[in-house]
């Protein structure tokens, strides 16, 4: 690849989401319409419940993701199973050195709980949170995701150590989208691009809950997926946020929170 080249690593649930739907949108940047290719974090990136199929598995199929971008733009790859894998540093560095890395890390608490919640809402996990945070043997992928991806220091340090430290942009998610049109202009500085006025009014992956409870029947009987294949994505995502989820305070989990500050401050 002859462009310049950026990848937004993580955490998930961290922002990214919304960082790729802000950043498509700057005229000298490309990122393809699928974020989340997972190609450097493979095959680490399988241990998981979620699903893997159509995930980008070959150089010459990842570069392919990216032959629409002009000779002028940054191309980006946006896949947050970059920093918890972190032999997708090594990866990175080898196929681009040049590289710019972006991270967003959010309270390990609060990412905690989002994830949580998402997988939940979605159908991937049934077990009440403080359950598989006292069983980890019982729950280990649940406990992977939630626990573990929230310790970042050796995450982050991986990047460190193989990137130059003027290529590694690290950002605050709370601070984040507190200044949120500042940041934005800071990434621009990091990225080299001139100053564009984007439109940031939308948060993506706002909590949201299932007004019905037959998601989690969806992820577990696969012939039920015959009918999302009836729909573009962009339908299916409609009637998602229009019909299915609706907006909800999230729970306090105030006994969870609790537990994971003697795991994540001890």
């Amino acid at each position: 690849m002859k462009n310049k080249f950026f990848v937004v690593v993580g955490a998930p649930k961290a922002g990214t989401t919304s960082l790729h739907q802000y950043l498509k949108q700057h005229s000298d940047v490309f990122v393809p319409e699928r974020k989340e290719m997972h190609f450097f974090s493979q095959p680490e990136v399988l241990n998981t419940y979620y699903e893997t199929d159509g995930m980008v598995e070959t150089m010459e199929e990842y570069v392919s993701h990216f032959s629409s971008a002009t000779e002028t733009q940054i191309c980006g790859d946006i896949s947050p199973s970059y920093l918890y894998n972190y032999a997708s540093a090594k990866r990175i560095f080898e196929f681009k050195p040049d590289a710019k890395i972006i991270i967003i890390l959010r309270d390990p608490i609060e990412r905690a709980i989002s994830h949580y919640l998402m997988d939940v809402r979605e159908g991937h996990v049934d077990a009440e949170l403080i359950e598989i945070l006292k069983n980890k043997d019982k729950y280990p992928l649940c406990h992977k995701e939630y626990i573990e991806v929230s310790m970042y220091e050796d995450q982050v340090n991986e990047y460190l150590n193989i990137f130059p430290k003027d290529q590694i942009l690290i950002l605050q998610y709370e601070e984040f989208f507190n200044q949120l049109d500042e940041n934005i202009h800071l990434i621009f500085d990091f990225l080299g691009l001139k100053p564009m006025k984007l439109d940031l009014s939308k948060k993506a992956n706002a909590y949201k809950k299932s007004r019905f409870n037959f998601l989690k029947y969806y992820r577990k009987y696969k012939f039920l997926k015959f009918f999302s294949y009836l729909f573009p994505k962009s339908i299916k995502q409609l009637i998602l946020h229009k019909f299915i989820y609706k907006s909800a305070d999230k729970p306090s989990f105030e006994v969870e929170r609790s537990l994971m500050k003697e795991i994540f401050y001890k």
